[in-house]
């Protein structure tokens, strides 16, 4: 799979999950979510029954095979390779308070730098979760 474009992505304030829809070199459109890891999530509170800690979903759909969590892991890395590294950072607002080094780094970058920072950051936490296969 090769990613041909960012349609959106986003950070969320929920512990840390993060949601990309692309389109890929066929013309599909695809959202992949990383869910967070950080907070432990009541299964009786989420509509989603996939929704798990470290869950990563591929179109809603839980990925748990080693090979296709590669796969998007390396889709994800060479999507980030091919966008120029030109971008800056913001400063936060002196009265803004940031619980996270995490969430400083992102909210201290400009849009293309956020962008960079979350695709590179799902595709941490896929590898991760091919370790975590033990595969």
């Amino acid at each position: 799979m090769k990613i041909s474009e960012i349609a959106d992505c986003a950070y969320a304030t929920d512990g840390g999950s993060i949601a990309i829809s692309f389109t890929n070199d066929g013309g599909g459109n695809h959202s992949l979510t990383a869910v967070q890891e950080l907070i432990p999530i009541d299964p009786r509170h989420q509509p989603n029954h996939h929704w798990r800690n470290g869950a990563i979903l591929l179109d809603g759909e839980p990925v748990t095979d080693p090979e296709q969590l590669r796969r998007l892991g390396s889709a994800l890395r060479a999507h980030v390779a091919r966008i120029p590294e030109r971008h800056g950072r913001v400063p936060l607002p002196d009265d803004t308070l940031v619980v996270g080094d995490d969430l400083t780094d992102y909210l201290t970058r400009d849009e293309t730098g956020r962008t960079l920072w979350l695709l590179a950051e799902a595709a941490r936490r896929i590898e991760a979760s091919v370790a975590d296969t033990g595969d």
